[in-house]
């Protein structure tokens, strides 16, 4: 429980990404003509990387 305290906001950070996540891929579909899934899946592994990497902090060395 003292984790999901912890990140509360990058939790909740990604979960508004990956609701918005369709609606990007989408766009960007249209601006670059690539295939959505691929776009969806490369935009959910840079929030994936992006959140695990904000969200270590220094007392979790320890």
């Amino acid at each position: 429980m003292d984790f999901m305290r912890r990140n509360a906001r990058w939790i909740a950070l990604l979960a508004l990404v990956a609701m918005a996540t369709p609606f990007l891929a989408q766009g960007l579909n249209t601006l670059f003509a690539v295939d959505t899934f691929l776009v969806v899946m490369i935009l959910f592994a840079a929030t994936i990387i992006a959140v695990v990497v904000l969200a270590r902090s220094p007392s979790d060395e320890d």
